[in-house]
Parts: structure tokens; sequence; C-alpha cells
């Protein structure tokens, strides 16, 4: 098993070799700096396989390393775990909009960081494991959450559509493309289309080479601590003449 490296971004040099001691001795292979610049540096170089970000920093603050990562292609997918001393609402909100995973309030008790730096693995764990699963399965899959911000869509689905996920950050505009319902406005709209996708409704749609295509799509409601949709998508096939 790869032991998993973290690195710990915090002007306090008391609570970064604390937690590099403590992490340590969780098994992991901790990595402190004491400036976003520097952390900057590290993430680029070394690849932590996630990132403890204090907030409140001299020279560059977190919310500022955040975003520096979060736009470069090579680190925006690295987790991170904002560090702060105020509990902020609004601080929260704009850490939760540049991507951060989780949220701890400065003072803490070292075990609960371990407990967050677990738990967020364990669901990492849990998601290749799902991708993976889903990447296997012989229709087309798609899931997306109520605000319509795509999380899967399987290697299936990219057969079928010739697009990759990375080509629907707007899962509306896509759906008017794909669909052809050029009058939808909103989530409402996608509801009521999702209604009406039952077994043995065929469907046409435009795939990325302009290409019309007959699939019969399903729907189903996936609740956990939020709700997801994932649509079932199975080519028709042609008639015989």
């Amino acid at each position: 098993m790869v032991t998993k490296k973290i690195l710990i971004i915090d002007d306090d040099e008391q609570v970064g070799k604390l937690m590099v001691n403590i992490l340590t001795k969780e098994g992991y292979l901790p990595v402190h700096v004491d400036r976003g610049e520097m952390g900057i540096r590290a993430t680029k170089k070394n690849q932590p396989d996630m990132i403890l970000l204090d907030v409140n920093m001299p020279e560059m603050d977190g919310f500022e390393v955040a975003k520096r990562l979060h736009d470069s292609a090579e680190t925006r997918d690295i987790p991170f775990i904002f560090l702060t001393g105020a509990d902020d609402p609004d601080d929260r909100l704009r850490g939760f909009l540049l991507h951060a995973t989780d949220y701890i309030i400065k003072p803490f008790h070292i075990r609960e960081v371990v407990t967050r730096v677990r738990s967020l693995f364990q669901r990492i764990n849990d998601k290749l494991l799902l991708t993976s699963v889903i990447n296997k399965a012989a229709a087309g899959i798609w899931v997306f959450d109520e605000e319509l911000k795509t999380h899967f869509f399987n290697r299936e689905m990219t057969r079928i559509t010739g697009y990759e996920q990375e080509d629907i950050p707007d899962s509306l505009a896509w759906l008017k493309k794909v669909i052809g319902y050029a009058d939808w406005q909103d989530r409402v709209s996608i509801n009521h289309w999702l209604k009406t996708l039952t077994p043995g409704i065929i469907h046409q749609i435009t795939v990325k080479s302009g290409e019309k295509v007959k699939v019969n799509f399903l729907a189903y409601a996936i609740e956990t601590d939020k709700k997801y949709i994932m649509i079932n998508c199975l080519p028709v096939a042609p008639e015989k003449n």
C-alpha cells in the first residue's frame, strides 16, 4: 500500500511540527512549509495526496493559495482542508467556493485532524472504487447533483455521445444541445424531463459528431449526504431491413 503524502501549509511552526509528528506516527508522509508561495511550489514539485492549508498567513493567505492551486491543471484535483482560527460563515462559504473539501477551526484537538484526514482519504478511495465500477458498466452512466454539476460520466457514455466529462461544465446547456429542448430554462425543466424517462420510450440525441442516435434513458435518484441523479443510457439497435 502506497503511503499517502500530506502537505501542511501553516505559518505557525509549533502547529506544523505537531502535525508532522502525529501524522508520521499515523503512517502518513507529512511535510510542513510556513509560507503560501512555498506551499504552491512544494505542491507542484511533490504532488501531495492532500493539503492542510492555514487561512491566515502573511504575504499570501490560504484563500489565494487555494485559488492558485485550483487555477493550475496540475494541482486543481488535489483535495485540501482549510485550517482557520475564525469560525466565520463568510470565510467558510469562500473556502467551499474555492473547492475546499473540509474546514477545521483552530484551536483544534490533533485527533480531530487525524480523524478528518482519515475520513477524507476514505471518501477518496470510495469515489475511486465507484468510478472503476461505473467505467466497467455496459451502459452509459451519467451522475449529476441538484446543482447540475456532473460527478461521473463513464467511458461508455463517452463512447455513445462522443463527449468527455470535461466537456460538460453546464449540465443544462449540454442537455439542451444533446436532447434538443432549446426552451429549457432551469432545473425545473430537467426534473420534468426526468419524469418522462420510462422503459421503452426511445429518445433521439445529437452526439458530438452531429450524428443522430436513438437511445433509451432511465433515471435513478441517489440519496447520500446530498441528492444525486444517475442517468443510464443504452443505444437502440438499428432496425433490420
